[in-house]
């Protein structure tokens, strides 16, 4: 890893940690260097756009916030018919139910008149990422943001070469991102969605309800 490399990781810690005193909230390093990926670097999220979240953990919530104030049609996917109201509580246009339709890929076609989504956050590879490349829109981007499903991805290549899609994994961006999503969270007064706080002390109880499938964030306190 290189020295400028190593300094962004310890201006987004930074960063996080501003934000997370400020607004009183905690904010992870995953979490918005991922969000300096989807929001600014390559083809960012803009009004008019469809994008594709994955589940309701914290990073696809975070995405679908910040998608629903930019002015983009938010799509998520989800197992659960609570989640999915809560889901468009915070600004979803469709929630696919991935019990009633796990070829959620061809779900998003219905909902598109089958242009599919702009931009797409996969938290899950594996096979998963198939559903993705079906559900791309032509010039459409995947960004590979997660590894529930495993380490390793498949999906079939030639749609992907029809639509011409970019898959775009995302780790950190650059300064100027950053910069740029300080100021989209300051001004959009984004708040990311808590799932549960736990005491340092009770941190098993943390890891068993990261297991249970949470909405939004688990937050483990340390003072």
């Amino acid at each position: 890893m290189s020295v400028s490399q190593i300094g962004l990781i310890l201006l987004v810690a930074c960063i996080v940690a501003m934000l997370s005193r400020r607004l009183k909230l905690p904010y992870s390093v995953g979490l918005v260097a991922a969000g300096i990926g989807l929001a600014f670097l390559g083809e960012p999220i803009h009004s008019g756009q469809t994008v594709v979240v994955q589940g309701t953990g914290s990073l696809s919530l975070f995405v679908l916030q910040l998608a629903h104030r930019i002015g983009a049609e938010a799509i998520a996917t989800t197992t659960s018919a609570d989640k999915a109201a809560r889901a468009k509580a915070l600004g979803a246009a469709h929630v696919i139910n991935r019990a009633e339709r796990p070829d959620w890929g061809a779900a998003v076609l219905e909902i598109t008149d089958g242009r599919g989504a702009d931009q797409i956050v996969e938290v899950a590879g594996g096979d998963n990422l198939n559903h993705s490349v079906q559900a791309v829109a032509p010039g459409g981007r995947i960004w590979l943001a997660g590894v529930l499903e495993g380490f390793e991805a498949r999906f079939a290549s030639v749609p992907a070469i029809h639509t011409f899609a970019t898959i775009q994994a995302v780790f950190v961006g650059h300064r100027k991102g950053l910069e740029n999503l300080v100021r989209a969270i300051d001004v959009n007064r984004l708040d990311p969605v808590i799932d549960t706080e736990f005491e340092f002390s009770a941190f098993h109880g943390a890891l068993a309800r990261l297991k249970q499938g949470p909405f939004g964030k688990v937050v483990v306190r340390l003072d």
